[in-house]
């Protein structure tokens, strides 16, 4: 916990420090390779980007490891540094630290029935593939409960 905070402050910093005020910092991954400035490239988030050093917030031997990584990677799949890719920083939290029970037949909370605790942010998921997954397992289980209801009052 210690080190996510630690993390988030000096990348919330990092953007004050460019001149920005809710922006994502980002640097380009040849920069970061060559342990640049650069420029933050179009980007999708909302919030906006800013360029940054993410290369000095991160820890160095974290640093050195992703650079290490990338290079054999690009050996195996060629291309895959370019000018044109850019890291985005950071996030910091995968999962949700706090699970809703929910009953292991029906999916549905064991304190409040109809409630179908779901996905991440109800500690099911760690992601958006698990999430989606999770997703379809609990329409399943509403469609079923559904359909017993239905049988049981024609």
């Amino acid at each position: 916990m210690k080190f996510r905070r630690s993390l988030e402050k000096k990348a919330y910093e990092s953007v004050i420090n460019a001149g920005g005020t809710r922006e994502i910092p980002v640097q380009n991954v040849v920069s970061f390779l060559e342990g640049k400035d650069g420029i933050a490239l179009k980007s999708s988030s909302p919030s906006g980007v800013i360029a940054t050093r993410l290369d000095q917030l991160l820890p160095k031997d974290l640093v050195e490891r992703l650079r290490n990584s990338l290079v054999r990677f690009d050996r195996q799949m060629k291309g895959f540094i370019t000018k044109e890719a850019q890291f985005h920083a950071v996030e910091s939290r995968t999962s949700c630290p706090v699970r809703i029970t929910r009953d292991s037949e029906t999916l549905q909370s064991v304190s409040h029935a109809g409630l179908y605790p779901c996905g991440e942010g109800a500690g099911y998921a760690g992601g958006i593939t698990s999430a989606a997954c999770d997703g379809i397992r609990i329409a399943e289980a509403i469609v079923q409960e559904l359909a017993s209801q239905q049988i049981a009052n024609p």
